[in-house]
């Protein structure tokens, strides 16, 4: 009964599979990364076609803040999903951080 209990901590119920905590955690992974391939194919092709020059032309029109907005939004977004891809990835290698919870129980 300790193995099936154990079975049952470290694993969620996706229909009728269960999965393992690091397959979900790796299946999330490969989730982000379509996401941020899709991003940067987004911006390389945006890039290439001419739209980035189009909203650096803004600046001269006084819309400098739809250039603005679309490169802080690119980056914010951007970083959450590398910040949380690479968490994914400490999970699928079962990295367990070493740190004492208290600072001060050290002494």
């Amino acid at each position: 009964m300790g193995k099936q209990n154990l079975l049952a901590k470290n694993s969620y119920r996706i229909g009728d599979f269960g999965v393992s905590q690091r397959k979900k955690a790796l299946l999330q992974s490969i989730a982000l990364l379509v996401i941020i391939g899709l991003i940067a194919w987004h911006t390389i092709y945006w890039y290439l076609s001419g739209v980035h020059l189009t909203m650096f032309n803004y600046i001269k029109e006084g819309k400098s803040y739809l250039s603005v907005f679309y490169n802080m939004s690119l980056t914010i977004v951007s970083g959450i999903l590398l910040g949380t891809l690479m968490g994914k990835i400490l999970e699928v290698s079962g990295y367990q951080s070493k740190v004492a919870k208290n600072a001060g129980d050290d002494k």
